[in-house]
């Protein structure tokens, strides 16, 4: 199966991750503060939509919902506003999928407007308990809008995360469907929630870095 051209390697130098030979997610997690991390993935998004219409899906872990709401404001800067839209802007949708004690889709359709991506985002609720359930909110996120890659738009996951999900079956039936939709996913978070190590979950970060970035792409 090959992939959408462009999502196979990093524009970054050092490079983002991406499939090993296993078929499972894995790659170089980079060691970032938050800002920076997300800098990354931003300028991913932009080159991707400026080239097509494309459909970002952020799927949040509840029990980071105060740094959701605070990058809220950068992602919801990247959709139209009340002035003349980008190339980028019109080009742009987005959805939102949070996930906790169970996992809650909070725009069954994508917005296409920054202040309906930040309405959202924001309505993240706090949770003091890490959610388990962040490869069933990928899953999920697939079954609800892989749909978009038929009407030609590129679709792109960013998952924030405080730690990786326990449930390896999870994982490997989420795998499967970002394969089906040629999805690739951005995995931000403390732990590099989406890290796999010779097929076991790893939740541990590199030495001193306060936030990780993963680029997974599940397609060979």
């Amino acid at each position: 199966v090959q992939g959408r051209e462009g999502f196979g390697s990093s524009t970054f130098e050092g490079g983002f991750g991406n499939t090993n030979s296993t078929g499972m997610p894995g790659g170089t997690a980079l060691g970032l503060g938050s800002d920076s991390a997300f800098d990354r993935i931003e300028a991913e998004i932009r080159a991707a939509a400026g080239d097509r219409k494309t459909l970002v899906v952020y799927i949040c872990d509840q029990a980071v919902s105060q740094m959701v709401s605070r990058l809220a404001d950068r992602a919801s800067r990247m959709l139209k506003g009340s002035g003349t839209a980008s190339t980028v802007q019109q080009n742009l949708s987005a959805a939102v999928v949070s996930f906790g004690e169970d996992v809650k889709v909070l725009t069954p359709e994508p917005v296409n407007e920054g202040a309906a991506l930040a309405k959202a985002m924001n309505e993240v609720k706090g949770s003091s308990t890490p959610g388990k359930l962040a490869y069933k909110a990928v899953a999920t996120a697939a079954d609800t809008f892989g749909k978009f890659r038929g009407q030609d738009y590129e679709v792109l996951f960013v998952m924030l995360a405080d730690e990786a999900a326990p449930d390896e079956e999870s994982l490997k039936t989420a795998v499967a469907k970002l394969k089906r939709d040629y999805i690739p996913v951005y995995a931000f978070g403390s732990p590099e929630p989406f890290y796999s190590k010779d097929q076991k979950i790893a939740a541990g970060k590199p030495a001193g870095a306060s936030w990780g970035v993963e680029h997974i792409t599940v397609y060979t």
